[in-house]
């Protein structure tokens, strides 16, 4: 319709012009201010804008043709836009442009229709609410993007003018509409959490706690400009490496930013064994392409401690985390760092090398993003199970040897020397490679090829070499091992390692292995590495009294590196001992590889025992639960005597590893099995006697009614004995108590038992065992002012663990309870991003997810809420089932899809109450 058709607003009867009162929205016009530019540009925005009023819209609606006179559900639908159309008017505008074409005109009241539906309720919003400066972003953004896609709909029925063209076209738009509605969804999510944030500052005296917790859950605005360069890649290129430029180049096709526009994630596995120069090649690319990325990020993907270590580095890089020596939170460095990807502008590269573990990988691989991966790794599937593309690095064969030979010793390479070359090889040259050798016959020609230079070793280096081959192969503290053995040489006048006690000498035995490029020195640093390869060679041309000394000098040196964090005097969590730990625990548990490995046995068991449970106990303190198992299981393996206190708290620790991790049945077993050993030893009033009861009684406390009997009698039995002998600890057991009493379902007990803990006088410190107790006895606003403390605490100490997590999810229920359904949300989806970045977090997933489908979306009035919170649901169902195939699971009963106990028994209910002042093994 032209300008001349419209009937104009001067034209109309004064009751059809726009009303005084009928502004906009002053948010909607500052957003429209934003785009007016480019709708201005459209020859049908100054005449759309005539038809000012919603009476305007039904009398050109009615006057267009009889067809949509006579048609009453459709103008009924228009009536129903009056709010919208009264502040909105470019929606009076698309309305204009979709009138020439009946048969769409539907649709697009329909469109506009839904993305109304917020639009009266932010209104009052604006009117009823204080405005803050998040909250003005939040609502500005959602009228951004409504606004934009008016603008995008003008567009559309300019381009398309015909109703034959409107048709064939349409399909994009409706796409273009879902997309949009998506959007909205995820931005009205914000608003309602400013809403409810604006109306707690109403009462900001109750509500301090919360606030603060709010203001520090959000995610900090990361730089997204083109500019931002930055190259985290801890390794220079070996200049003895002969570059695969092939390999090389067959990379750049497929993760170079202008490599295929079609594919806006691109992702590549090379695979091969060991030695083959995988890892050179990543370098390789990665310094090559430096100018084609913005960022170029390296991850050590060996194990899980490795990479969230590594993930902590790239943060602080990106400036996501402080750099400020706090180590207690890698894995809120990963989803920093996953968040950061995913919502950046820059060109990335993101490299995983070694990554042989598709269970270490999916932890760290970023999705939703616009952005390159590479992937190193010996293990095919682990490789090509997330990767989209993959690549084979095999050795070189005879002819490409040759010329790589010729050209090292400076000769020109042509096909005739190449071949005498290949002639001229040893015999079982031939031989290995008809064999097409396997994984350990390759390592076995490599170490071949480097027995003459370690053979060649002697003195101080041979034995540095000997010491690294037993050490984790990356990021080697040079000061660690300095500290260490001047520690072990302070009392011994001569001892075979004081040479890395002596400044010099320990430089003159670096180069000698420099040299001989056994091993790599980064000077900013001073982190050595060794290759992986090397380490084996070195162990395999070692005799077995040979190995035997070096491993025990590790030994020696790690468990005086290694800082104790379960002294006597302690009880309770060494945080500050945390962030020495994480430059060792990589070394301890590379250590435990080589026991297991080569099957050797340590000089004194006991020692080794002790400084790998010491190792594990860090690991339990810092939620590496996985890990902390493994340590412990090559304790009780190496220690034959089962009946020795050293056996004792290796199972008892292994049990508190055990609760953490919901197998409440494995750890009675490891709890009671240390608990007779040690009343055999110590008898039965000792106070290690009452640290087995007390965590026992914890066990039987997480099992439920049928053993709850059980769990009060050996809580009683340790707070007899330690109020008798050790009365520091009777918090610990206090606190278990309170536990029990709230599982019982006697919450007054329970506080009243509480109250007498020496750390928590009056509840008002950071126990969550209050927080339930105050929700059980109907007091939500005492318990969620104490769950935010402690929920704010554990971040801080444990950042984002599996304590975080039920602390989330027990906040988050008491939000919805008091009506604030969509803080609640942000802090369920906190739990689901940090749950996705843990190992054996999934219970949390599938319980946050749950929770967010059947409790907050009820409160929420979101577009497309049903959709969302059904799609909730089928992530916890899926989550749930796939954790009730694990034989772990099998003996859960699954009360069904849609009953909250299923996924509350996926999480370890002591999570949720445990005191953390009094911890002890």
């Amino acid at each position: 319709m032209s300008a001349r058709n419209r009937p104009s607003s001067e034209k109309l009867p004064a009751k059809m012009r726009r009303r005084p009162d009928q502004r906009n929205s002053p948010l909607w016009e500052r957003a429209k201010q934003r785009y007016l530019m480019e709708l201005q540009e459209r020859n049908d925005f100054d005449s759309a804008l005539e038809t000012a009023s919603w009476e305007m819209i039904l009398v050109q609606t009615k006057a267009q043709s009889p067809s949509i006179a006579q048609n009453t559900s459709l103008l009924a639908s228009v009536q129903r836009l009056e709010p919208a159309l009264i502040q909105m008017n470019n929606f009076a505008t698309v309305i204009a442009l979709a009138l020439p074409v009946a048969d769409t005109l539907n649709n697009v009241v329909s469109m506009l229709g839904e993305l109304s539906l917020s639009l009266p309720k932010f209104r009052a919003y604006e009117e009823a609410l204080p405005m803050h400066e998040g909250f003005e972003a939040a609502l500005l953004d959602v009228y951004v993007e409504m606004i934009c896609f008016c603008a995008r709909i003008i567009t559309f029925f300019r381009c398309n003018p015909h109703q034959l063209m409107l048709r064939a076209a349409w399909p994009s738009l409706d796409n273009d509409f879902k997309m949009t509605i998506k959007r909205l969804q995820s931005l009205s999510q914000v608003v309602e959490q400013e809403a409810e944030a604006a109306r707690m500052i109403l009462q900001a005296e109750r509500n301090t706690e919360i606030l603060s917790l709010m203001q520090s859950l959000k995610v900090d605005e990361t730089n997204k400009s083109e500019g931002l360069r930055c190259f985290h890649v801890p390794f220079a290129l070996n200049d003895r490496f002969v570059k695969r430029n092939d390999a090389v180049e067959h990379i750049g096709k497929i993760l170079d930013p202008a490599a295929d526009a079609s594919e806006s994630f691109k992702s590549l596995a090379i695979y091969g064994t060991g030695g083959v120069g995988k890892t050179q090649i990543a370098l390789q690319y990665a310094h090559q392409s430096r100018r084609k990325f913005d960022c170029v990020l390296w991850i050590s993907a060996d194990n899980n401690i490795k990479m969230t270590q590594d993930f902590l580095a790239v943060a602080q890089r990106l400036g996501l985390v402080p750099n400020d020596g706090n180590m207690n939170d890698p894995v809120g460095a990963i989803t920093k760092t996953k968040r950061w990807l995913a919502d950046t502008t820059c060109r990335w590269l993101l490299i995983f090398d070694n990554a042989d573990s598709l269970e270490v990988l999916k932890y760290g691989w970023p999705g939703g993003c616009s952005g390159s991966v590479l992937v190193t790794t010996r293990d095919f599937t682990a490789g090509f199970s997330l990767a989209a593309h993959g690549m084979q690095i095999s050795p070189f064969d005879d002819d490409a040897g040759a010329s790589v030979f010729l050209s090292m010793i400076g000769q020109e390479a042509n096909d005739e020397r190449s071949g005498q070359i290949a002639r001229r090889s040893p015999e079982n040259w031939a031989k290995i490679h008809k064999k097409k050798a396997g994984i350990s016959d390759y390592n076995h020609t490599l170490g071949t090829v480097w027995e003459m230079a370690l053979s060649s070793l002697n003195g101080d280096a041979a034995t540095l070499q000997q010491l690294l081959a037993f050490l984790d192969p990356d990021q080697i503290h040079e000061q660690i091992l300095v500290s260490a053995v001047e520690k072990i040489c302070k009392d011994a006048d001569e001892h075979p390692l004081a040479f890395i006690a002596d400044e010099m000498d320990f430089i003159d035995a670096k180069e000698v292995l420099l040299r001989a490029a056994l091993i790599e020195r980064s000077p900013e640093t001073e982190l050595l590495s060794v290759h992986r390869l090397v380490q084996i060679a070195v162990i395999d041309l070692l005799s077995t009294a040979e190995r035997e000394k070096s491993f025990n000098y590790v030994i020696d040196i790690l468990s005086e590196a290694f800082p104790s964090s379960w002294t006597n005097d302690t009880a309770g969590y060494v945080f500050e001992a945390w962030e020495t730990c994480e430059k060792c625990i990589h070394h301890v548990y590379a250590l435990a590889a080589r026991a297991r490995s080569f099957k050797l046995q340590p000089k004194g068991k006991e020692k080794f025992a002790e400084l790998l449970s010491r190792a594990a106990w860090y690991l339990y303190e810092a939620e590496h639960y996985a890990e902390g198992k493994v340590l412990l299981n090559v304790v009780l393996d190496s220690l034959h005597d089962k009946t020795t206190l050293e056996y004792a708290r290796a199972v008892n620790l292994y049990g508190l590893l055990c609760i953490d991790t919901n197998q409440a049945t494995a750890a009675v077993e490891h709890i009671q099995q240390g608990l007779w050993i040690r009343e055999e030893l110590l008898g039965h009033e000792h106070p290690r006697v009452a640290i087995s009861l007390s965590n026992l009684g914890m066990c039987y406390t997480e099992i439920g009614p049928p053993k709850l009997d059980e769990a009060m009698e050996s809580l009683e039995k340790s707070l007899a004995i330690r109020l008798k002998s050790d009365p520091g600890m009777v918090g610990n057991t206090y606190s278990n108590m309170s536990s029990l009493y709230l599982r019982m379902r006697q919450p007054d007990q329970a506080e009243a038992i509480l109250a007498k803990c020496p750390s928590l006088k009056d509840m008002n410190d950071v126990s969550f065992c209050g927080r339930i107790i105050h929700a059980a006895q109907g007091r939500v606003q005492e318990a969620l002012r104490l769950g935010t403390k402690a929920l704010e605490f554990r971040r801080k100490h444990w950042g984002n663990g599996f304590k975080t997590c039920a602390a989330l999810c027990n906040v988050a229920t008491l939000l919805h309870q008091e009506g604030n359904p969509a803080i609640a949300y942000k802090l369920l989806e906190e739990c689901i991003t940090i749950g996705k970045s843990l190992s054996e977090a999934e219970g949390f997933v599938a319980l946050a997810h749950f929770e967010e489908s059947s409790r907050v979306y009820k409160g929420l009035k979101f577009v497309h809420v049903h959709t969302s919170g059904l799609e909730h649901l089928q992530e916890a169902i899926r989550a749930k089932k796939q954790l009730f195939s694990q034989e772990m699971y099998k003996h859960l009963q699954d009360f069904g899809d849609e009953d909250e106990r299923s996924y509350e028994q996926l999480v370890a209910w002591m999570l949720l109450v445990i005191s953390e002042l009094y911890m002890k093994v």
